[in-house]
């Protein structure tokens, strides 16, 4: 990911509340620094959980972001307007 490439966007002034990213993007080191240092969302939800283990990703992710969510379910529903909204 080259940084500079995102640099003029302002992503991370933009005020975002939340972030809708594959899993990777909050589970990886590299990435996961990547959002917090340019992105900055307020709230984060892993998507395109397609694995063998969500457990583990799960564990993962809130390594990198402690109150992220994770859609693990196809066409699953979700209701988290108290954790979204506080």
């Amino acid at each position: 990911m080259e940084e500079i490439s995102y640099r003029p966007l302002g992503l991370g002034s933009g005020g975002i509340d939340i972030f809708l990213a594959p899993f990777w993007f909050l589970s990886r080191h590299e990435e996961a620094r990547f959002v917090k240092q340019w992105i900055r969302p307020r709230h984060q939800i892993g998507i395109h959980t397609q694995v063998d283990d969500p457990a583990r990703i799960q564990q993962q992710i809130t390594a990198q972001f402690p109150e992220a969510l994770m859609f693990s379910n196809q066409l699953g529903k979700n209701i988290y307007l108290t954790t979204i909204l506080e």
